[in-house]
């Protein structure tokens, strides 16, 4: 038995509790596992060049590592559900617990751009504003079948201002009960010359509602005036997601063997699989920790999918990158 060292990395790394057998070589699944054995430091190396620079997508190496929603290498899908940002989370890269259900129903006011409250993207936001002699009172939020909602995150704003000091603004939470919506909480409120709400923050509803919604108003009492509001964020928690990568790399259809090196961390119950795909055809659901047989891919651009499972907010994964090696 020999252990097997990454001498590429400096000699320093094992991998934890693995070792090499002598096996019959006409076994050609075990000397496949074996032979892909070797391949799992070696698919930290383009992680770790990536990480500290650049690395670009070849033939047989790939990384990813989240630093932006779409990744430092840009290969993040957008047909990905994971929540990037800081806000809300104490994580950097794409975190697992905020999306929404491709089922609900929008329900709108008077926002322009309605989907930018749920596109996962902090830089987008739905908007409403007014002039002289208007008001705001405006709403946006979703329906869905009846479930228990324990986090929603949250990002919105609304303003109020004219030359006199009686200009008022709030954020309101509201559910719905199947037929009324109620507010449920004064998110903030502000008067004055410039009457300016906001919040930002992972709100704790803990209830089974049938809708969640954020209303925003703003009133001026003089001329001019003007208001505004917009809702960045509405999402609630899932806990299940994926994150999705277009690696770049092409396959030809005689590639063996995929080992993949993670950055990761789980909490709680939190857990993860990978599906591998050449556009065509999956092999799904994989053990990222092993290696995993690819031979029955054929040509096409090699997609990584991690899917990260999570049911609330103290189980569930945070993804920050990955190598891939593979083997033909």
């Amino acid at each position: 038995m020999c252990a097997v060292r990454n001498d590429l990395l400096g000699g320093s790394d094992y991998i934890d509790g693995e070792t090499i057998e002598a096996v019959d070589a006409n076994d050609t699944n075990n000397d496949l596992q074996i032979k892909g054995l070797a391949l799992i430091p070696v698919a930290q190396i383009p992680y770790k060049l990536l990480s500290a620079g650049t690395f670009t997508n070849v033939d047989l190496l790939g990384a990813e590592v989240i630093n932006a929603r779409v990744g430092k290498n840009s290969t993040i899908s957008a047909s990905s559900t994971a929540y990037y940002g800081t806000f809300g989370t104490t994580h950097d890269g794409q975190y697992s617990n905020l999306i929404v259900n491709g089922a609900d129903t929008t329900v709108n006011g008077t926002f322009t751009n309605p989907t930018y409250a749920f596109d996962l993207d902090d830089t987008t936001s739905a908007t409403a504003s007014g002039g002289t002699g208007t008001s705001g009172d405006n709403y946006i939020g979703k329906t869905f079948s009846s479930r228990y909602i324990g986090k929603i995150l949250i990002s919105a704003t609304s303003s109020a201002t004219s030359g006199a000091s009686h200009n008022s603004s709030a954020i309101y939470l509201q559910t719905y009960n199947g037929s009324t919506w109620s507010d449920v909480a004064t998110l903030d409120s502000k008067t004055g010359y410039t009457a300016a709400s906001s919040y930002a923050a992972l709100y704790t509803l803990n209830a089974t509602t049938q809708g969640i919604r954020i209303r925003c108003t703003a009133s001026c009492t003089t001329s001019p005036s003007s208001w505004s509001s917009a809702v960045t964020t509405l999402n609630y928690y899932v806990g299940t997601a994926t994150v999705i990568s277009d690696t770049g790399i092409t396959l030809d259809g005689t590639e063996k063997a995929l080992a993949l090196y993670t950055s990761k961390t789980f909490y709680g119950t939190g857990s993860m699989t990978v599906s591998v795909s050449d556009g065509t055809n999956t092999i799904a659901d994989k053990d990222y920790t092993k290696v995993i047989d690819i031979s029955t891919l054929s040509s096409g651009s090699l997609r990584l999918t991690f899917n990260l499972g999570g049911t609330d907010t103290s189980n569930y994964a945070s993804f920050a990158g990955y190598g891939v090696a593979l083997i033909k």
